[in-house]
């Protein structure tokens, strides 16, 4: 027979796993231009791209850049790296790094197709499979930046855009070997972009975690006794 204090506690388990399911759908903030793609670039003396978003909620749990294919015998770059920065990028490449966030080295064979356009073959690549394994955290209301760039010294950068722009809250951000450093953002310009963030977890979701912890504990104790 389960006691007064059992049933207030289930009571508030059954109100936390309400409140996590209304807050944490309703409250994900997803920026997503990565589809009805405009344009293909294929720029060379270009060493880093970018796109400057601003923040809605307080962590970024992914983001995508969508890429196509060389369109002759040009090859990618070949040390290239995904990034975050908080506002505007201040740094470029390995030194003096000031990104939030930085990525191991791309294999841009192994990135999955998405569409074909007619104009080319379509691929993403996508933060959370290379390398950002927890959300970072955000600043509501400031802005950010999504980089993509060349650690190395050769290759070229094959990617989707939007012209003209189609995101109201940021632009398209570039930087060029023989003229440093970043340039942007482009009013005129988007890169075709995914940004999905989501809200800090609050304290029904904490309580939400505690009551299937005690709730797997208490099943334990059931089928030993």
């Amino acid at each position: 027979m389960r006691t007064w204090h059992q049933h207030r506690f289930s009571v508030l388990c059954a109100l936390a796993l309400v409140s996590l399911s209304a807050n944490r759908v309703g409250a994900l903030a997803v920026l997503d231009y990565l589809g009805n793609i405009h344009g293909l670039s294929y720029p060379t003396g270009t060493n880093g791209i970018g796109q400057t978003f601003v923040a809605a909620e307080p962590l970024l749990a992914d983001a995508s850049i969508a890429l196509t294919d060389s369109p002759d015998n040009r090859v990618w770059w070949d040390d290239a790296h995904i990034q975050v920065f908080r506002g505007f990028p201040d740094s470029f490449g390995a030194s003096g790094n000031t990104a939030i966030f930085t990525s191991p080295r791309i294999d841009f064979s192994t990135l999955p197709q998405i569409e074909d356009t007619g104009l080319g073959l379509i691929y993403e690549l996508k933060f959370a499979t290379h390398g950002l394994t927890e959300p970072v955290p955000l600043v509501t209301g400031e802005t950010y930046s999504i980089t993509l760039s060349n650690f190395g010294t050769t290759g070229n950068v094959f990617y989707c855009n939007h012209q003209p722009s189609v995101y109201p809250d940021g632009g398209a951000i570039s930087h060029h070997t023989d003229d440093p450093p970043w340039h942007g953002p482009f009013s005129f310009e988007d890169l075709a972009f995914k940004v999905v963030m989501i809200p800090e977890p609050t304290s029904a979701v904490l309580l939400g975690v505690a009551c299937v912890t005690v709730s797997r504990v208490r099943a334990s104790k059931g089928r030993r006794a």
